[in-house]
């Protein structure tokens, strides 16, 4: 677990329900390499960054690593939120050593659903125009 050079490519796809969206998470290993690594299959695991809660992970069997996907995961935003998810990733070898976590570099800002009706005038006036 010499070197560690993990970039992780997100991709959102948004799903409305009433009182909040879904996001579908999708996690990409972009790339890693460990030549001194003797120990496979690795599995990198990706976690929120204020929570240290496992969010996705994948194993790849052998170095270098491309385009590696992690399992889809979900975040729910509550209806008229905002919500700032930073993630890090550690990687685990097959006899259980576990990396430096990697900069928390990778972060989403997510929109709630907007629920709230424009403030404004609720009264018309009308009139006939002859």
């Amino acid at each position: 677990m010499k070197k560690l050079m993990l970039v992780l490519a997100m991709v959102l796809i948004a799903i409305g329900t009433a009182s909040a969206t879904d996001f579908k998470v999708k996690a990409t290993v972009a790339s890693w390499t460990d030549a001194a690594e003797a120990s496979f299959p690795v599995t990198f695991k990706l976690y929120d960054a204020a929570t240290n809660v496992l969010a996705t992970s994948v194993t790849a069997p052998a170095s270098p690593v491309t385009a590696l996907d992690m399992t889809v995961f979900t975040i729910v935003v509550p209806s008229n939120t905002v919500k700032k998810v930073k993630f890090y990733v550690t990687v685990t070898d097959a006899v259980g050593n576990i990396s430096v976590k990697s900069p928390d570099s990778n972060e989403l800002t997510l929109v709630g659903t907007d629920t709230i009706p424009p403030a404004g005038v609720n009264t018309v006036n009308i009139s006939i125009v002859p």
